[in-house]
């Protein structure tokens, strides 16, 4: 028998319970929360099926005191789909003062809270709090909070909560949180700045919850609630319920956050009223423009410099926390402050336009870019008819009719072969090897000024009411297009073989490539290049899209925000948004054209991936002319440098590295391009003063090194490098460097790379992405050491000469055999070098060249071919044994292919057995293919060529005898930081 009063069970905390979550519904009333007309608007929604009348049918709520008399203590766990039904009992999110400015001010502690510290943050937790928040805090929360600009589903939050964590990696591949800190500011005027130190990981509804209640707000609650975080993973990483959590985020930029209205949090104070959040995942990352995606580079851009650790400070944040909580208290809370200033200046520059009515600030800067051209335009339905779309009513699963933009009958009909003609930039190197400019010439790196948003410029309004015309007649399509009509086709093509850039491209796994000869979807300009050069076009299918003369579809939005970006001072954050107002706006045309997938984690836990979806001004036809344009400008314009006696070295995206004489005036060179009138004519419609200013000079430098795609270098006239390309190889730079410093170390360290004989193998960080937690792959965010192959090779998009310089290949399948060459080399850890690849794609087995080429020789002696015989010489082609001698009789020759390396090798081997320079070239030939590739590139230009310099027109003839031959040293060991060391092997003379 149980006696009375000795139940030892210890006290249930009443702050104890379960955070529930339901995805917030966008089909539904989206106003709900945070607005007067919730209730109203839910009122007039149709009753549901009920047996019969009770005194609860007509309730709101099940937490109301007739209820909770009639069916006794609430413990029913209310259903997800009746979030709505709650009505706050006054407003929410109002100024109640009208346009008196919100005072903000600290929130003291209120009660108890003890108990809801631990519920929350486990028992033994600490708490800490700022006693004076900076003042530039308060105004940073009252812009958010007074924000006009509101968000579709939500209105303005009442309250904004910027979190920030700090943790320790341990060997197990997890993570210990050491703390929680935040930054809470209420649309009454409270905010507080809180760090906690926990025992166990929060949940995240509870971290919403315990804030409110840190301000000092019981009972009923129904707000819209902002949680900020930079770089969310790492946050949503600790949370003890990221789990449950994953179901309601999506994976953005590999960042977890909320689309749409967010999640609903549900839970009940211990008088049992609800209190409702909607929270909205928000990362400043997203919201980062160009050159600021970090909390460093945004505390620069605010004047609010982030606090420096040491590294081992911040590796041991445990040891930091306990032996020095002040220095550790200040680092922590500075990211949280962080974080809501960079948050409330983007909402700020969003107010800036508030008087563009629709206008809100989306998840990403490309997201808000889009609202920005919506709302200008006239709001969605405008938008929806200007890309193609038409109004079309269905219904749904429920049998409701609804009404939604769909493609029209032209786009059903021309987007196919539009989204087939779409391709990325042109990348492309033409050189591989290290150049030092003669006296008299220059390095430069020159671009297109506003590549996107010039071509962007040029794209005429789309008469979608004509179906495109379809054709397979080459002049019929090239005659539309010169009409003012935007082609795409799929043709068949062949260039002349003197032709040294071929531009249709031909889109494979390894991006765009350029053969002489193939089959591609191509844009207009692209196609009306091709014919221009020369090139046999048949034409498998070609469409035209109609357009509307005089109207161009982009310029309005363009022009105003280049001019409202000309009245703020360069590098300014308003300067830099309207940029990439700007810069963002192209991504969104192209999105979801070529598929790609994302990982949706509210899709069944996670687990399945799902296509990118189009934006709301996705448009196929535009955005395959956008790129061709570009892709085709730099073609013309580096037929134009190169008729003009320079040298183009590499090409990417939007840009040359070019070899030219000093002063070389690079707009003037390509004056008479139809490339530089569209964008010029283009640049005018947006009202920029130098409109003829279509190139501009990046960098100028007396060398380089051009590597492969996207990775080069400039090197200045002390060996210092100014401008580097990495292409992809990730070198961990020293925080502390300056931006001069970085470059030279990187360049350095380029060069270190350039000169190992084989593959490296070296381990590169990288972060534990999110989706892979979600998938149950891993634990936490850390940080993980990966083995990768790591070299400087050539890419072989182009095949190369033994100059360097090199030449288009016929076919796509002379690249692919060359590239799958290069794989199979570096699989074995061997350097794709020159020589190697010349060997690989000719199916010769390569151990070690010289060793290749010895057996060349070895096995024509073996057999007497071709006047090769047996000397008794100290030689490794000579030397053999019976057993050797006897197999090479059977096996069948090596005929290696003719080069200057393999020339010379085989001429010393001829030379040891005779002195007649007849019979040296006959034992040459015997075992060398007839033919060497040369390059015109490593040739003197014509005399008939021009260059401008300084405004003037100097045949290229008198400026080879005013300046001195140009030495294009090949790689070596000898290779200093200055270039100016020996080379390994003789340089080869090209007389310029």
């Amino acid at each position: 028998m149980k006696r009375t009063g000795t139940n030892t069970r210890p006290t249930k905390n009443p702050f104890s319970r379960k955070y529930t979550y339901t995805e917030c519904e966008s089909n539904r009333d989206s106003d709900a929360v945070n607005s007067a007309e919730a209730g109203k608007n839910k009122a007039k929604k149709p009753a549901k099926k009920r047996t019969k009348k009770d005194a609860n049918s007509d309730e709101k709520t099940h937490s109301s005191s007739e209820f909770k008399t009639e069916r006794g203590p609430y413990d029913i766990k209310k259903p997800a789909e009746n979030w709505e039904s709650y009505e706050p009992e006054a407003e929410v999110n109002k100024d109640t003062m009208g346009d008196t400015p919100i005072a903000f001010t600290a929130t003291c502690l209120f009660g108890d809270m003890r108990l809801a510290t631990e519920a929350i943050f486990g028992a033994g937790s600490t708490v800490h709090t700022v006693r004076h928040p900076l003042p530039r805090l308060h105004d940073a929360a009252r812009r958010v909070a007074m924000s006009p600009t509101k968000m579709k589903e939500t209105g303005a939050a009442a309250c904004v909560i910027s979190l920030d964590t700090e943790y320790v990696g341990r060997d197990d591949g997890t993570n210990d949180l050491v703390s929680v800190q935040m930054t809470i500011a209420h649309c009454s005027g409270k905010l507080v700045q809180v760090l906690v130190k926990p025992t166990t990981r929060p949940k995240f509804g509870g971290l919403v919850d315990w804030a409110y209640m840190l301000l000092g707000i019981e009972g009923r609650v129904v707000d819209c609630v902002i949680v900020l975080a930079h770089f969310w993973a790492a946050e949503w990483s600790i949370l003890d319920d990221r789990i449950d959590l994953s179901r309601f985020v999506t994976d953005v930029r590999r960042t977890p956050v909320t689309i749409g209205p967010g999640i609903m949090v549900k839970t009940f104070d211990t008088d049992r009223n609800p209190r409702i959040f909607r929270v909205l995942m928000r990362d400043t990352m997203l919201l980062s423009p160009a050159g600021a995606g970090s909390l460093s580079a945004w505390g620069d851009i605010l004047g609010f410099e982030k606090l420096k650790l040491s590294s081992e400070e911040i590796s041991n944040m445990d040891i930091l926390a306990r032996d020095n909580f002040e220095k550790f208290a200040a680092y922590a809370m500075r990211d949280t402050e962080v974080c809501l200033l960079a948050y409330s200046e983007v909402q700020s520059w969003c107010d800036t336009m508030c008087h563009v009515e629709g206008f809100r600030i989306g998840l990403t800067l490309g997201a808000t870019s889009v609202n920005l051209f919506t709302a200008l335009a006239g709001g969605r339905s405008a938008v929806s008819e200007s890309v193609g779309k038409v109004k079309t009513s269905f219904v749904d699963e429920r049998g409701r009719k609804k009404t939604r933009y769909l493609p029209g009958e032209s786009r059903v009909s021309g987007d196919p072969l539009a989204s087939e003609a779409f391709h990325g930039g042109f990348n492309q190197a033409r050189y591989a090897g290290h150049l030092q400019a003669p006296a008299g010439w220059r390095v430069y790196d020159v671009d297109l000024a506003g590549a996107y948003a010039s071509a962007m410029a040029a794209i005429p309004a789309i008469n979608f009411a004509k179906l495109p015309t379809s054709t397979t007649d080459l002049d019929q399509i090239m005659g539309l297009y010169r009409t003012g009509c935007l082609v795409v086709a799929h043709v068949g093509f062949s260039f002349p073989k003197q032709i040294l850039d071929p531009c249709l491209p031909v889109s494979t796994s390894r991006g765009l490539q350029y053969p002489l000869s193939g089959t591609s979807y191509c844009s207009g300009p692209e196609l009306a290049l091709a014919v221009k050069l020369g090139a046999s076009v048949v034409v498998h299918k070609a469409e035209a899209w109609s357009t509307l003369k005089g109207k161009f579809m982009y310029v309005d939005y363009l022009s105003g925000m280049m001019k409202e970006r000309g009245k703020h001072a360069k590098k300014s954050l308003k300067n830099t948004m309207f940029k990439e107002m700007v810069n963002s706006l192209y991504g969104k045309v192209a999105q979801g054209i070529n598929k790609r997938n994302v990982t949706n984690f509210s899709a069944f836990g996670g687990v399945t991936k799902e296509e990118l979806g189009e934006s709301q001004v996705t448009l196929p036809i535009a955005a395959a002319t956008i790129t061709g344009i570009i892709r085709a400008g730099l073609f013309e314009m580096n037929q134009a440098f190169m008729d003009a006696g320079c040298r183009v070295i590499t090409t990417t995206t939007d840009g040359s590295m070019i070899l030219a004489p000093v002063g070389s005036d690079f707009n003037a060179i390509v004056h008479g391009t139809d490339a530089f009138h569209t964008l010029s004519e283009a640049r005018k419609r947006l009202g920029i003063s130098d409109a003829d200013v279509v190139l501009e000079v990046k960098a100028e430098g007396a060398a380089c090194d051009s590597r492969r795609t996207r990775s080069n270098a400039i090197y200045n006239d002390e060996g210092q490098t100014i401008h580097v390309a990495q292409g992809g190889i990730k070198i961990e730079v020293p925080p502390d460097l300056s931006p001069a410093d970085k470059k030279a170390f990187i360049g350095q360290r380029l060069l270190e790379l350039d000169l190992d004989t084989e593959v490296r193998h070296a381990e590169q960080r990288s972060l534990v992405s999110a989706k892979k937690i979600s998938h149950g792959k891993a634990v936490d965010v850390v940080t993980v050491n990966t083995i990768k192959r790591i070299h400087n090779d050539y890419d072989y998009k182009r095949r190369l000469t033994d100059t360097g310089w090199s030449v288009p290949w016929l076919t796509l399948a002379d690249v692919e055999k060359a590239q799958e060459a290069a794989d199979g080399l570096h699989k074995l850890d061997k350097r794709a070098s020159f020589q190697a690849v010349e060997l690989a794609i000719r199916g010769i087995r390569v151990t070690d060249i010289q060793a290749e080429y010895a057996r060349a020789v070895r096995r024509a002696v073996a057999r007497g071919h071709g006047g090769w015989h047996t000397l008794d010489v100290e030689h490794p082609a000579f030397t053999m044994t019976k057993q050797q001698k006897q197999a090479d009789k059977t096996r069948s020759l090596i005929i290696l292919p003719r080069n200057r390396y393999t020339v010379a090798y085989v001429t010393a081997c001829a030379e040891m057995l005779t002195t007649d320079p007849a019979n040296v070239t006959r034992l040459v030939d015997s075992i060398m293919e007839p033919d060497t590739v040369v390059s015109p590139d490593a040739l003197a230009p014509v005399a008939a060529s021009v260059v401008v310099v300084r405004g003037k027109q100097r045949s290229c003839k008198a400026v080879r005898h005013a300046t001195a031959p140009l030495t294009m040293p090949q790689r070596g060991r000898g290779r200093g930081r200055g270039r100016k060391g020996v080379c390994a092997e003789p340089p080869l003379q090209a007389a310029f």
